[in-house]
């Protein structure tokens, strides 16, 4: 792929591309990792103790040219290639994204609570011998770890087999700031109990309603729905 087409993909706001025929072929989060540093893309992702950012001129010094970097970093060396983006994670989702549609094979995909890996394992044990696989290295199952699965599908692979974790409280968050939507929510030894949802737009709060004892009670026109979003009928006028 070529630095040029990434911009459009990963949705950066800022991008500074010197070099926008570069080829980017690997992907990177841990800068420990580096193998091939003039065709590899470093994510910058931040974390609450740290923050890839901190690696970016050792890994410069180190022959990368390719960074995607969140907000409020200022690219400053001038022979790099930068994508400022607001979430970093994101950013490499979707262009693992972009890469998973380039290919029609199947892809299996297993999740639960314990065991995917071994049964991931167990799998490309028993199709490899017919099958040209791609696989999940070890257990790459995060919001990070299969982004970096997906990218290593080639034409050659006739099918991919992943083991993926769950965290939908996680994922919850980040539509809840794609949204720009502020919540309130209380944790329990059983999971996350979302109390209430604040209207970005005119500051109301979705949460529990006594007169019709439900949550996120949907009304149009101020009456109380009997049918789902889906099933409405939107017209001028109508309010929501």
């Amino acid at each position: 792929m070529k630095a040029f087409e990434i911009d459009s993909i990963i949705r950066s706001h800022r991008t500074v591309l010197p070099h926008p025929d570069s080829e980017v072929q690997h992907l990177l989060t841990d800068s420990r990792k580096l193998s091939s540093p003039a065709a590899t893309l470093f994510f910058a992702i931040p974390t609450q103790r740290n923050s890839g950012c901190r690696y970016i001129e050792g890994l410069y010094q180190a022959g990368v040219r390719n960074f995607v970097v969140p907000e409020g970093y200022e690219p400053a060396l001038g022979e790099a290639n930068f994508w400022v983006v607001d979430n970093v994670v994101a950013a490499l989702q979707r262009l693992a994204a972009h890469r998973r549609a380039q290919f029609s094979i199947p892809v299996i995909g297993i999740t639960g609570s314990n065991g995917k890996t071994i049964v991931k394992d167990w799998i490309v044990q028993l199709l490899s011998p017919d099958r040209r696989l791609v696989s999940s290295p070890k257990s790459y199952n995060s919001q990070i770890g299969v982004p970096l699965s997906v990218w290593q599908l080639t034409p050659e692979a006739e099918m991919a087999v992943a083991d993926e974790n769950t965290d939908a409280w996680a994922l919850s968050q980040d539509l809840f700031a794609l949204g720009e939507l502020t919540y309130d929510a209380a944790n329990s030894d059983y999971g996350i109990m979302l109390n209430s949802i604040n209207s970005p737009y005119d500051g109301s709060t979705l949460a529990w309603d006594e007169a019709t004892g439900c949550y996120w009670q949907l009304f149009v026109n101020g009456v109380a729905s009997e049918v789902g979003i889906s099933e409405v009928q939107i017209e001028d006028g109508m309010e929501i």
